[in-house]
């Protein structure tokens, strides 16, 4: 039997208490931010590794303490009003989730746009087909992820061809 491989990650991303969405698109990529709630969040790792960090100060503690309590008193249990979101993606997430959320940095045909991320879903099969014969340096998990992307446009265009066949 073929020994599972681990997930890679392929969005790297939080959301804060206040709504703002922290995404750590490349290794070292360390991205903070301060929180309405006045705690500073950060996210880091790109693809590779998936950090996170709350800086919590002396009255975060004594909230948690309090929040403790109130549950031990009333047999409840509160969200932690400090938590983060978690909202990266790994590899065995369901396709459709994958193709909604990985993202690919481009700089235009030329290179000389700003860059600009795009999901997987809304790049072009010619654009995808460009990454497969330029970008060599990309791992083979990454290009199967491609792959599987043209995979699905191919069932999804044969899925139409068939359905309208049925109509006539």
């Amino acid at each position: 039997m073929k020994p599972q491989s681990t997930p890679r990650l392929l969005l790297n991303r939080i959301q804060t208490p206040d709504g703002t969405i922290l995404t750590s698109r490349h290794r070292h990529d360390y991205v903070t931010y301060t929180d309405a709630n006045g705690l500073e969040y950060m996210v880091d790792g790109g693809l590779e590794y998936a950090r996170r960090n709350v800086h919590k100060t002396k009255l975060t503690w004594y909230e948690r303490i309090l929040k403790y309590i109130v549950e031990i008193i009333t047999k409840q249990e509160y969200p932690d009003p400090l938590a983060y979101k978690e909202l990266s993606v790994y590899s065995d997430a369901p396709f459709e989730q994958i193709r909604e959320q990985f993202e690919w940095g481009s700089r235009g045909k030329y290179g000389n746009l700003p860059l600009r991320y795009t999901p997987l879903k809304n790049l072009s099969t010619r654009h995808i087909n460009a990454i497969l014969i330029t970008q060599k340096q990309i791992p083979l998990w990454l290009r199967q992820i491609f792959l599987k992307e043209l995979a699905y446009r191919e069932m999804i265009k044969a899925n139409k061809t068939l359905q309208q066949n049925e109509q006539h």
